[in-house]
This record gives C-alpha cells, sequence and structure tokens, in this order.
C-alpha cells in the first residue's frame, strides 16, 4: 500500500548515501572533508535535518543538523557522527539490518 511505497521510495533515496552508515567505527567530526561527509549531509536531509548544501565540508551547519538530530533522537549531543549516532540515523531511515558495502 501506500505506507510500503513510501518506505520503498525512501529507501531508494538513501541508498546511494547509506555505506556512511557503516563505518567500522569511525567518527566524522566538524572540519572533515571526505567522500563521507556528502553522504552524511544527504542522509542528514532525508532524516528531515537541513544540513545546507550537500558539499561534502563538516561545517557548522552540518554540525547544527547533526545536533539537532542527536537531540530529537534522544542521544548525547556532541555534534559528531560515531557508531550510536549512526544507529540511530539507520533506524529512522528504515534501514536497520541492511548492510552496504563502499
Amino acid at each position: 500500500g501506500s505506507q510500503t511505497r513510501a518506505a520503498l521510495s525512501r529507501v531508494a533515496r538513501v541508498i546511494p548515501a547509506a555505506p556512511v552508515l557503516d563505518s567500522d567505527g569511525r567518527v566524522l567530526r566538524p572540519g572533515a572533508r571526505v567522500d563521507d561527509v556528502a553522504q552524511l549531509q544527504e542522509i542528514l536531509r532525508l532524516a528531515g535535518h537541513d544540513p545546507g548544501s550537500v558539499v561534502g565540508v563538516f561545517g557548522p551547519l552540518t554540525q547544527a543538523a547533526i545536533e539537532s538530530f542527536q537531540a530529537e533522537a534522544g542521544i548525547e549531543v556532541d555534534g559528531k557522527i560515531g557508531p550510536i549516532t549512526r544507529a540511530k540515523l539507520s533506524n529512522v531511515l528504515g534501514l536497520v539490518g541492511l548492510q552496504f558495502c563502499s
């Protein structure tokens, strides 16, 4: 039905950026400039937290979007993307249990 179509549409939009959610314990911090940051920015946008332009630079808007997500998710607000924040993002986007290759 319509809920299934909406869930499939959400997963289809996030799949290209999903490898950033499977990070082998890496932590993304403000100032980072790696491909993972652009993927993270897209995931934050899909989760409803605007990181500004998806440019691959972990700046103040990306940090604010992460902090907003963390507060909403009820986890420690530290402005970084570590294992707990990644797990919560996966859950919110309906990606729990899916395995991704990078």
